[in-house]
């Protein structure tokens, strides 16, 4: 784990913006982002917890992840109404909603949760963990060391595992077709 004791807001924005970019061309499976989310939860804790506090200068708690889980669906479409791709439009389907909009993107979704131990029960628990990045939560939220959120993910936003996914796909197919 690295040491973010000297480290100002703006550094660990920015480390995050280079660690998510990475991930985005890295990422290829459930698992893939599962381990990226437990090698950069503090990156992201940090980010959050100045994001919520607006501190120039962070307060790193003693805290330690012990668990992540993450219950995914398949790649599949998914409603846009809260989030969306970067680039692309949320559209609120309140009865009728934007016929000129799309309806939703494809993307995986589903409930993420971890547990921590340490000194700052809110150091890991807030949505603002997620604000501004391309992992979108949605109902949720926790305490006791034990949060969770819905969580989406937007193949457009995370190419490497749409590609992957894709090719999977592809195979699955090759392999039930009678030649």
């Amino acid at each position: 784990m690295k040491n973010y004791k000297n480290t100002t807001a703006n550094m660990v924005i920015e480390e995050f913006n280079q660690a998510i970019q990475q991930a985005t061309q890295t990422v290829k499976s459930k698992d893939d982002f599962l381990n990226w989310f437990q090698a950069n939860w503090q990156l992201l804790a940090l980010r959050g917890y100045y994001c919520e506090r607006r501190h120039r200068r962070i307060r790193i708690p003693n805290t330690q992840l012990v668990t992540v889980k993450w219950d995914v669906d398949n790649m599949g479409f998914y409603r846009n109404s809260h989030s969306c791709p970067r680039g692309g439009v949320i559209n609120f389907i309140n009865g009728k909603g934007d016929t000129n909009k799309p309806t939703g993107y494809m993307g995986w979704r589903g409930y993420m949760s971890w547990r921590y131990t340490g000194n700052d029960p809110h150091y890991l628990c807030g949505a603002d963990m997620f604000r501004d990045t391309i992992i979108h939560t949605g109902s949720g939220g926790g305490g006791d060391g034990h949060p969770g959120y819905e969580v989406t993910l937007w193949a457009d936003d995370w190419p490497a595992w749409k590609l992957a996914e894709e090719q999977r796909e592809m195979w699955k197919t090759l392999k039930r077709q009678d030649y």
